[in-house]
């Protein structure tokens, strides 16, 4: 994690997102927050706390390649020593006591790394018996929590307007895992399903007791007792298997046309991957690679080499890294090509290729690719950021120097979305928002926009841009309330956009903004004895863009290689298909949730606001 001091490029400023800010916070570290904030003993001694833990999970998966290799047996072969092994275990025993929120580290925790009681696999039993109990505790409270499934699947969040998406208890899910490694008992099962109230909750680990049967954890009289109170419970069993409607034909009148516009690019990329399938199996069968190339496209070849390479990696790695070396020339006449969609599936596919050890790193050298690291609590450096958005820099100071726009437009921009994460392809759209001064008239809108995409060509799909109408509140700059319901106005509840983008700074007034509303978010005292609701929504926001949404959908599967997965008959009751149940995915999600998904509460240190 490089640390950068953010110099003014000609007129306007970058500064970083102040999650990684927040993350990257110690006395001697020049950054971006404000001195009040940045000097904080409480949130230093958060900050440092969560980088430990970082900097630990990152020596062990980096010391422990074979992702489904357990700690124990790690510990066995010598490729991390017991002390390391304790370390991480009081670590993550402290982190759950430190905050009741961080109990959601506990659905994306590598199950690897998780404690084993039992006598073959112990490494140290006092250590990993009071993470065992602090854990049992933190998945009893997470049972109850639910949200829509299509969160932990396709990354598909229905719209305002639409039915209500189905939800699921996930940690409910987790059962057959945690029966794996003793964590939980049949014992413990049987009772949460006589115990635990009628709903989604006991809907989900019925489906987790379901998947936990096929794999043979349980069995005989425990089974039947099992099925005898989901019958009971459950009455029309045709319920588990049920799922909610999700709006997935493009040409339904019900969705917004980005929506058709997205269900028809996931359609179409379904028969590219099919047909990609279908041609690996030729490959792999002998077939001359420049004749299949002239037969069917270079496009559709390069998806079947990467898929060849993938299946070989599995079964022989002398094998894939020949196979590799006679596809390098047909995969760099792709990425030297003029279209996007070729670069984008070089791009991803080496990166995955890199994983499994079956190409040379001098040849991604070659082709100027970097392996992209998407557990990184931030993409760019400053070079980085200076030069991918350079385009915003000059709109910014064109707006300050606009006779018209600089009266009602703040001469700054707030950028977030898939772009900074580091999983976009290369010709996505530019997701930001703009500032409207206190003193605009919201009737003057449509004609502020007009004058901006004549004036401002810099800008790119201003009709996508969201829109901060901001205001001021006890003499303080802030965010305004949404003039609409719609996705083009946000306001104070979009913490996911504040905290996770990087900031364009054309004069004082937007870094103090951008100081103002973080001392709000830092700080909820003002909603008296919702606070506590608040501030767990707030991280749940959070959660959801960082580590949920696209990089569940399709980010991770883009750099990196899936493993298979041992699938049953009920399997997909729990979504297995998901990369959420991905060792791979699962050690990029802890390391981000312990950088980003971070809102320290500072109060009452040095805020003191009246309700």
């Amino acid at each position: 994690m490089k640390e950068e001091d953010f110099s003014s490029i000609n007129k306007a400023r970058i500064l970083p997102p102040i999650g990684s800010e927040l993350f990257l916070a110690k006395p001697e570290r020049k950054g971006s927050l404000p001195p009040k904030i940045a000097q904080d003993n409480r949130l230093i001694e958060h900050a440092t706390f969560r980088r430990d833990l970082y900097k630990l999970f990152d020596h062990i998966f980096e010391s422990i390649q074979n992702q489904n290799l357990s700690i124990g047996q790690a510990v066995k072969k010598g490729l991390i020593g017991k002390s390391v092994v304790t370390r991480l275990w009081d670590g993550l025993s402290d982190f759950l006591k430190q905050d009741e929120n961080n109990a959601r580290i506990l659905l994306y925790l590598p199950f690897e790394t998780l404690p084993d009681l039992t006598a073959e696999n112990c490494v140290e039993t006092a250590t990993g018996q009071r993470l065992v109990n602090l854990y049992q505790d933190a998945w009893i409270r997470l049972l109850h929590e639910t949200e829509p499934r299509a969160n932990f699947v396709d990354g598909d969040i229905l719209e305002p307007g639409l039915e209500q998406p189905e939800r699921v208890s996930k940690a409910g899910h987790l059962t057959p895992e945690l029966l794996i490694r003793k964590i939980i008992t049949i014992t413990d099962i049987l009772l949460l399903l006589e115990i635990i109230p009628d709903g989604d909750p006991l809907k989900s680990i019925a489906q987790g007791v379901m998947v936990s049967k096929d794999r043979g954890l349980i069995s005989g009289t425990d089974w039947e007792k099992a099925c005898e109170i989901i019958e009971k419970r459950i009455k029309d069993l045709s319920l588990l298997y049920q799922r909610g409607e999700v709006f997935k034909d493009p040409s339904s009148d019900k969705i917004s046309l980005e929506r058709a516009s997205w269900l028809r690019k996931v359609q179409e990329e379904e028969e590219e991957n099919k047909k990609a399938y279908l041609l690996s199996q030729q490959i792999l069968g002998g077939q001359n690679l420049e004749a299949l190339v002239k037969l069917e496209g270079l496009g559709t070849v390069v998806m079947a080499l990467i898929k060849t390479g993938q299946y070989l990696a599995k079964k022989d790695s002398g094998q894939a890294k020949e196979f590799a070396c006679r596809a390098e020339k047909i995969i760099q006449e792709a990425w030297e090509s003029n279209e996007i969609s070729l670069k984008d599936a070089v791009l991803g596919g080496l990166n995955q290729w890199a994983r499994l050890g079956i190409v040379d790193n001098a040849f991604l050298q070659t082709l100027g690719i970097k392996l992209t690291d998407l557990s990184s609590p931030f993409q760019y450096d400053e070079g980085g950021l200076s030069y991918e958005f350079k385009s915003l820099v000059t709109a910014a100071n064109k707006i300050k120097s606009h006779p018209f726009l600089s009266g009602v437009l703040y001469p700054g921009f707030l950028v977030f979305g898939s772009r900074l994460k580091g999983y976009a392809d290369l010709n996505a759209d530019l997701d930001a928002a703009m500032f409207f001064r206190p003193n605009a008239d919201f009737k003057n809108r449509m004609q502020i926009l007009r004058v901006l995409r004549r004036e401002i060509p810099e800008i790119p799909s201003i009709d996508k841009f969201l829109e901060y109408w901001t205001t001021f509140e006890e003499g303080k700059l802030v965010f305004g309330s949404i003039k609409e319901d719609t996705r083009t106005f946000v306001g104070e509840s979009a913490i996911h956009f504040f905290m996770g983008g990087v900031w364009i700074v054309g004069e004082p007034e937007i870094a103090e903004l951008r100081d103002n509303m973080l001392e709000r978010y830092l700080n909820l005292s003002r909603f008296g004895d919702a606070k506590i609701q608040i501030r767990q929504k707030f991280l749940g926001q959070i959660e959801l863009d960082i580590l949920q949404y696209r990089l569940m959908h399709k980010g991770y599967g883009k750099f990196y290689p899936r493993a298979d997965k041992g699938y049953t008959q009920n399997s997909d009751l729990i979504d297995y298909q998901s990369d959420f149940w991905d060792p791979g995915y699962r050690r990029v999600a802890t390391k981000l949730f312990l950088s980003r998904v971070f809102l320290p509460d500072l109060y009452p240190k040095y805020f003191n606001l009246q309700l």
